[in-house]
């Protein structure tokens, strides 16, 4: 008897689901709530389950507010449930609410609730978020023992993050920005040529052009020491183009910006080879240079950039 009762609950309990979820296809929302309702009313004691599919026809409806909302309930009501959790993190991604998320990042690890490129975009664009945030704080602080205070929070998030952390470009570029306009200049070159080691990417190199070291001819011979490494990488011969023309070092940066150009064309090396020119007073090839990143940029549909490429 007591068997045949629990199998008619959940068959009412099925019931009451599936008619929700038939009234969402056919668009009335206010009969699957009131069908959602009704389950609750009826099964109090399966309001995790009642909550699931509710979550995740708010899900597929686009409701995102509200899943969060009822996401965020159900996961106080059990934390430990990995469907929950890995629901919750999918909306708070959807909604860009990295704090949700950076709360999470135990879970995400460990748990293996998503595939691992999944995990890592996911723990990456938290931690981005959080820093740049801690870093716009600092800009809003008046007093300064509350801008020392906002830095060390910084710097002790930074601390925390686990040593491939510290080698992703995405990061390690927001970080290098935020030591550079502190004036911790030989800490941010430290800290570029490392993960260069371990990791090479065009963005930690052109982040490694725009520093302004106390000593430029040795922030070239390193780049130039790069070059024996990788000696058809366009965006290291770009920089080197950079960091030649902010010296003035006109044949130089000539040759490596041409050497890009053969390599890869891009609107910014015609625009830094016009600059070039001029320095070098040829006005006339400075101008046809920079005819061709123009034709180049609306090819693309991007913009040429202008201004010094090394700040």
């Amino acid at each position: 008897m007591f068997s045949h009762g629990l199998q008619q609950s959940h068959m009412s309990l099925l019931n009451h689901l599936g008619s929700a979820i038939a009234a969402q296809k056919q668009n009335q929302y206010d009969t699957r709530n009131e069908y959602l309702q009704k389950a609750h009313q009826a099964h109090p004691t399966a309001s995790i389950a009642i909550g699931l599919t509710t979550a995740r026809l708010q899900i597929e409806e686009h409701q995102w507010e509200s899943a969060l909302a009822n996401l965020q309930q159900l996961h106080s009501a059990v934390p430990q449930n990995n469907e929950i959790c890995k629901l919750l993190i999918e909306v708070a991604a959807e909604l860009n609410d990295w704090d949700i998320v950076l709360a999470h990042t135990t879970a995400l690890r460990k748990n293996n609730l998503f595939p691992a490129k999944v995990t890592h975009e996911f723990m990456q664009k938290a931690y981005a978020a959080h820093l740049d945030k801690l870093i716009d704080h600092t800009k809003h602080e008046i007093t300064e023992k509350n801008i020392k205070e906002q830095k060390n929070k910084i710097d002790t998030f930074w601390k925390k993050l686990s040593d491939d952390w510290h080698q992703d470009p995405v990061l390690l570029t927001r970080y290098i920005a935020y030591l550079q306009s502190n004036g911790r200049i030989e800490e941010a070159e430290t800290l570029l040529k490392n993960a260069l080691k371990h990791h090479w990417d065009p963005r930690l190199i052109h982040s490694y052009a725009q520093l302004r070291t106390p000593d430029l001819d040795s922030q070239i011979k390193v780049a130039e020491k790069w070059l024996k490494q990788h000696p058809d990488d366009p965006d290291l011969l770009y920089i080197l183009g950079a960091l030649t023309y902010r010296q003035k070092l006109w044949g130089k940066a000539r040759q490596y910006l041409q050497h890009s150009l053969d390599i890869k064309a891009a609107a910014k090396t015609y625009y830094l080879l016009a600059q070039v020119f001029v320095g070098m007073q040829d006005i006339d090839r400075a101008n046809a240079t920079y005819e061709k990143g123009l034709r180049l940029a609306a090819d693309n549909n991007s913009t040429l950039l202008t201004g010094d490429p090394a700040k």
